[in-house]
């Protein structure tokens, strides 16, 4: 079994038999089985069909039906095939021709249908006389050698005029037909596949092959123009040709791919994973599409959190199932082997989304979210801070220190003594009676002169008195004198002494009163100067006060509330928006309400704080002012202590969308950043388990489905690996790679196969639900299914 591959076809190839049935068709040597596989090889076809005119080279077909097991192996295999002449009005107005293939290859049953279309008794007798046929000739003739399953490619005969007219298109599209061929010539293809877009016929297949007429010339056609294109790639698998080209004629858009169109490219150059090794059995991955499917319990979400996280590191819910594997390792598109994705985090973007359910249901998104959202999808949503708590300490000290101040001079008048404040200017006096000079003092040679004077009376001079009588009561008179006054002078002092200690005692007791007085002034001074140096440091509290409660209520106000309510971080995401703010569960708190009593309520915080100091009052509820504003402000900051996060589009959130819209829009951003490292060059590997939960069958189909489609149209798809239930994802989304997950005796299997293998895909449709309705969808869309058989009777006309 293997994956869908691009696979190099050619699927008309004439063989010398042309000429029995067209004159002069075949213009080479006898094609044999050597040359062609010589041709084929040189040339790298993988599938190919020999076509020869109105019947089919038995010889050739049997010996590359007994080849073909070793042509297989080199990666070559084939159809059975014809060119077939039509001439039928009611599809075109002229006579065509039709390549046609047969799921089959029994080779009598599909010569029983020419000799019967042609009326003959054996193929030998078709020859050049043999006439166009209609449609009805043709499909009675295969049905009635049962065969069910055809491809029709109508095959136009005058190429170089281009498409037929719109109507006649219609007939060929709306009747059985597969694919329509207009020229090899690239220009006309290009042409043609516009003329189909304008006729909104986006998905009509558009074929080319060589029409080699010659092998010896091989891959030129009769012309041997090298310039014209001789083959084109089809995603498929070389075992099951038929099958294969089938699947891509119905699904032109992601299984054909013409060198130098805008079509899908065969070639890539995005890094990817080969193949996982479990134990001995190898699997094999697509470098596109992997998809897995299985029952419930079957070991989907183990195989991808095995290839995530490797055997080591699994999660813990598949531990026990881990261990029952001796190895698992997968090999990288670089030749290397690994253990697990997370491995190639430095050189790959692993793009994950796993079955985390909750995530659709939430209305906010948190840290955790983001996390997870971020490593999942490679996206980054924008950081935001919390806001800064602030204590408010100095507010609280400003309130208490005003407080003591005011409790601590309630009191401070009951000691001051005005009487001595009204005397402060009072002095005391200095009277050191020690320091005065004496009135009197009795000179000490006093006594001395007087007796002097009393011997200078009686002096003699040679026995004669020395003075005479006058002389002598002259001398005795001034001794009187000196005596006289002496004695007045010594009453006179001893007056003023008693009056000088008469004087000293009062001064000393007016200096003791003084003293007494002054100490009274002193102390009433110094609580008169506190009183004012304490005014100066209450008008000092007061106006910090006021200060940081004007800068509280600026913080706490509500036009400051209601800009960080609505304050966000943006980061643009394609169409979306990544958005990081506050997430506020309260309503704004007025803070006056919530501190002050009503009664003390008065136009700011300051007012009422000072009011209810006035008071003596307590705050709101009966607490303390720091017990207030610590319960507001951490009611506040709560609101602000936790970012949230979101993703808007055209301005409405996803949080405020049901789970379906969610998983819609986490879908589309996965693709975008898909779409976006594809255009880039950036190599990444997206894995997805279950993407269609919670995801209606629109979604599935537009947000998944469309999107799958649409990258691989345009090469911008990585390989996606995807565990799913959904049979859309799957079968409509044409997974190149499909693995069957099937649990046994407490182990877990996987086989791989792709859409061509018939019997693998009806155990598919087994398992997963609308698989068979999908298939038939897929068939429908192209106008014929790839289920349903042809039904017998069936008109064109219908």
């Amino acid at each position: 079994m293997a994956y869908s591959k691009w696979l190099k076809t050619d699927l008309h190839i004439h063989s010398h038999i042309s000429n029995q049935t067209k004159l002069h068709d075949y213009e080479g040597s006898n094609l044999t089985y050597e040359k062609l596989v010589t041709a084929l090889v040189k040339e790298q076809i993988n599938i190919f069909s020999i076509t020869d005119h109105n019947t089919i080279n038995i010889p050739l077909y049997s010996e590359l039906l007994s080849n073909r097991e070793d042509l297989v192996k080199q990666n070559i295999n084939f159809v059975i095939g014809a060119e077939v002449d039509f001439e039928d009005k009611r599809v075109h107005d002229k006579v065509f021709h039709m390549l046609v293939y047969f799921d089959t290859c029994d080779l009598d049953r599909i010569a029983k249908i020419f000799i019967d279309m042609y009326n003959k008794n054996n193929i030998n007798e078709i020859d050049i006389d043999t006439q166009p046929i209609s449609l009805d000739v043709f499909f009675n003739a295969v049905f009635d050698n049962g065969i069910q399953n055809i491809i029709t490619i109508p095959h136009f005969n005058k190429k170089e005029k281009g498409l037929p007219p719109r109507d006649q298109i219609d007939r060929f599209v709306y009747t059985v037909f597969n694919a329509l061929e207009d020229s090899n010539n690239r220009e006309n293809l290009i042409r043609a596949i516009n003329a189909f877009k304008n006729f909104k016929y986006n998905d009509v297949p558009i074929v080319v092959f060589s029409d080699n007429h010659n092998i010896d010339i091989y891959p030129r056609s009769k012309s041997g123009d090298l310039s014209k294109q001789t083959s084109m790639y089809i995603l498929g698998n070389i075992n099951y040709p038929f099958s294969s080209i089938k699947t891509a004629f119905q699904d032109v858009n992601t299984r054909i791919s013409i060198e130098g169109l805008e079509m899908r490219s065969s070639t890539s150059a995005h890094k990817y994973i080969k193949s996982v090794t479990i134990d001995q059995t190898t699997i094999p991955l697509s470098e596109y599409q992997n998809t897995i499917i299985g029952g419930f319990g079957s070991g989907k979400s183990f195989f991808l959190n095995m290839l995530l996280y490797g055997k080591k590191n699994i999660k813990e819910q598949y531990r026990d199932l881990a261990n029952k594997y001796e190895q698992f390792t997968f090999t990288f598109s670089d030749g290397t082997t690994r253990e697990s994705l997370s491995q190639l985090e430095d050189e790959i973007r692993i793009i994950q989304f796993d079955q985390r359910k909750d995530i659709y249901f939430k209305n906010v998104l948190l840290e955790e979210d983001k996390n997870y959202l971020e490593k999942q999808l490679h996206v980054e949503f924008p950081s935001m801070d919390t806001v800064n708590e602030i204590e408010e300490i100095e507010l609280k000290d400003c309130f208490n220190r005003l407080k003591q101040n005011c409790e601590n001079t309630s009191s401070i008048t009951d000691i001051i003594n005005y009487d001595a404040l009204n005397r402060k200017n009072e002095k005391s006096y200095s009277f050191n009676v020690e320091e005065l000079q004496p009135i009197y003092e009795s000179p000490v040679y006093l006594e001395a002169l007087l007796n002097n004077l009393e011997l200078e009376i009686h002096r003699k001079v040679l026995f004669k008195p020395l003075y005479s009588d006058s002389e002598v009561n002259n001398i005795s008179t001034t001794k009187g004198i000196i005596s006289t006054k002496d004695n007045n002078y010594r009453i006179i002092s001893e007056k003023f002494n008693s009056l000088v200690d008469k004087l000293s005692l009062k001064i000393k007791n007016v200096n003791e009163e003084v003293h007494r007085s002054n100490s009274l002034i002193s102390g009433s001074i110094k609580v008169f100067d506190d009183i004012k140096e304490d005014l100066t440091t209450y008008i000092h509290l007061l106006k910090g006060l006021k200060s940081k409660a004007f800068e509280f209520e600026n913080r706490y106000s509500e036009e400051k509330y209601n800009e960080l309510k609505s304050k966000k971080q943006i980061n643009n995401l394609f169409s979306y928006q990544l958005i990081a703010k506050y997430l506020v569960n309260n309503n704004y708190i007025d803070y006056i309400q919530y501190i002050i009593k009503s009664q003390y309520r008065s136009g700011n915080l300051f007012k009422g704080i000072i009011r209810t100091l006035n008071a003596k009052d307590s705050f709101a509820y009966n607490k303390t002012f720091v017990q207030r504003i610590d319960q507001y402000t951490e009611e506040y900051y709560n609101n602000f202590k936790t970012v949230c996060y979101d993703i808007c589009e055209n301005g409405e959130s996803i949080l405020k969308k049901s789970a379906g819209e969610k998983a819609n829009i986490i879908m589309n951003i996965i693709f975008d950043i898909i779409e976006e490292y594809s255009s880039k060059g950036i190599s990444s590997i997206i894995v997805l388990d279950q993407p269609e939960d919670n995801l209606d069958n629109k979604g599935i189909k537009n947000r998944i489905v469309n999107r799958i489609r649409s990258l691989k149209i345009k090469n911008r798809l990585p390989q996606l690996i995807c565990v799913t239930h959904n049979a859309n994802i799957s079968i409509t989304a044409d997974s190149e790679n499909i693995i069957l997950a099937k649990k046994e005796e407490d182990k877990c299997y996987y086989v791989a196969s792709g859409i061509e293998d018939t019997d693998f895909i009806k155990d598919v449709c087994k398992i997963i639900e609308g698989g068979q309705s999908a298939l038939k969808k897929r068939g429908i869309k192209f106008n014929l299914p790839i289920i349903k058989d042809l039904e017998r009777g069936e008109s064109i006309d219908d």
